[in-house]
């Protein structure tokens, strides 16, 4: 079924305007026509079909009963579903990949270097004037496993593995990708974190996937494991982590996403020189490319045919 021609009405949320000012900008640019509608504090419902929003207040999806499709922009829609509050007959559309996966290849891959190379070494020893070149770094010692298979982590699994690491993936549903052994399931999950020394978290957040780095998790993994984190903050048992440093367990993590953002300027995690923090910067989303996905979407939406990216709410992404 086609939609009308004629211009649509787009409700646009964010908390800073400079951004909804972009994604309106980057939109034209794509040659969209279209309204922009904002919601104002006790205003009344716009009667948008559209809306393009990150980190929506609930009223938006309480007050907009027109409303048939909701584009996050961005990758993750688990505080949407968390809320609670977005109903059945409405469309979640998720960005698929607007150069995420390899800014965060990019990331993984330099957290990668810092623990197998120990870059730390030679900032310290330029600090004190001294050359103090280090043995070759064995990639085969360093086995990595991927948790998460999706577009993002496929990517980060194939990088690594182009560079010589030996990689496992890991996924709900077995996928078959060159180069990396994957692994599927409950079944196959224990084998998969045995074998590895490095755990890259790309998982989506969702019930069953909740500190799933935990304990248990960390003393499955090879003897002087490190994590990598850029997934969500509540993929991590915080004092499972910490616990498993202070005992030998593990020797590091980097950390790029934590359960409360921004890091409180208490929080341990800050003091230790076992950890590396990052304040949420792995895959930063490229707004023009994402715009220009959405623009396409909205075009297949007007056209009748269907969406790619259409959120899986009972699985969570």
């Amino acid at each position: 079924m086609t939609r009308e021609a004629s211009p649509l009405e787009i409700l646009f949320y964010a908390e800073q305007p400079e951004r909804v000012e972009k994604w309106i900008r980057f939109l034209r640019d794509e040659g969209l026509e279209f309204r922009p509608v904002f919601r104002e504090p006790d205003q009344g419902p716009t009667g948008a079909r559209l809306a393009i929003v990150w980190m929506p207040p609930a009223e938006i999806f309480e007050k907009e009963a027109n409303l048939e499709v909701v584009f996050n922009v961005g990758a993750g829609v688990d505080a949407i579903l968390d809320a609670g509050v977005l109903p059945d007959n409405v469309d979640l559309v998720r960005l698929e990949d607007t150069g995420m996966a390899a800014t965060m290849t990019e990331y993984v891959i330099h957290a990668m270097a810092e623990i197998t190379r120990e870059m730390q070494q030679y900032r310290d020893a330029q600090t004190q004037r001294r050359w103090a070149p280090s043995g070759h770094a064995y990639l085969e010692d360093w086995p990595v496993g991927v948790l998460g298979l999706g577009v993002i982590g496929s990517k980060v699994a194939q990088g690594l593995a182009a560079l010589g690491y030996p990689v496992r993936g890991w996924s709900r549903r077995q996928r078959h990708i060159q180069g990396v052994d994957c692994y599927a399931g409950q079944d196959g999950f224990h084998e998969f974190v045995s074998a590895s020394r490095v755990l890259v978290n790309v998982l989506p957040l969702t019930s069953e996937t909740r500190h799933i780095l935990n304990r248990d998790t960390f003393r499955s993994m090879r003897p002087q494991g490190h994590i990598i984190n850029i997934g969500r903050g509540e993929h991590l048992d915080e004092d499972a982590l910490l616990a498993c440093l202070d005992d030998g367990t593990l020797a590091g993590a980097t950390l790029d996403v934590f359960s409360i953002e921004p890091l409180p300027a208490d929080h341990p995690f800050w003091a230790r020189p076992d950890i590396v923090v990052t304040p949420h910067i792995s895959g930063t989303t490229n707004a023009r490319m994402a715009m220009r996905q959405i623009a396409a979407k909205v075009r297949s939406w007007r056209a009748g045919t269907p969406l790619g990216g259409i959120v899986d709410r009972r699985a969570g992404y």
